[in-house]
C-alpha cells in the first residue's frame, strides 16, 4: 500500500468509528424509548386494574354493609321471636290456670245447683206442710 491509500484508509476508519458509535448510541436510544413506552403502557394498564379493583372493593364494602344491616335485622327479629315465645308461654300458663279456675267454678256451681234443688224440694215440702197446717 502506498502512503495515499494508507491515508485514505485511515480517514475512512476515523469516519467509520464515530459513525459506528453514533449508530450504537442511536440503537440504544431507540431501545430505551421502546422500554419507556412499554413501561408507560404497563403503568396505564396497572392503573386501570387498580381502578377496577378499587371499584370492586367499594362494591364488596357496600355488600358487606348491607349484609351487616340484614344480620342486625335478623338478630332483632330473633329477639322479637324470643319475646313472643315467652309471651305465648305466659299466655298458655294463664290459660291453664283460667281453665282450672273455670273447672273449679263449674264444679262449685254444680254443687250449688244441687244444693238449690235439694232446698227447693225441701221448701216445696215445707210449703205443702205450711199450706196443710194453715188450712
Amino acid at each position: 500500500m502506498n502512503p495515499i491509500e494508507i491515508a485514505i484508509n485511515a480517514i475512512e476508519t476515523n469516519v467509520q468509528v464515530p459513525l459506528g458509535l453514533l449508530l450504537v448510541a442511536a440503537i440504544a436510544v431507540v431501545a430505551l424509548a421502546i422500554l419507556h413506552v412499554r413501561l408507560r403502557l404497563k403503568l396505564r394498564a396497572n392503573r386501570g386494574v387498580e381502578a377496577q379493583l378499587s371499584r370492586s372493593i367499594a362494591a364488596k364494602a357496600e355488600e358487606i354493609a348491607s349484609l351487616e344491616v340484614r344480620i342486625a335485622e335478623y338478630v332483632e327479629l330473633e329477639e322479637g321471636v324470643e319475646e313472643l315465645k315467652s309471651e305465648v308461654r305466659r299466655a298458655d300458663a294463664i290459660r291453664v290456670k283460667t281453665e282450672e279456675r273455670l273447672r273449679l267454678q263449674n264444679a262449685e256451681i254444680d254443687q250449688v245447683r244441687t244444693e238449690a234443688v235439694d232446698r227447693m224440694a225441701e221448701l216445696e215440702g215445707l210449703r205443702k206442710l205450711v199450706e196443710h197446717v194453715g188450712l
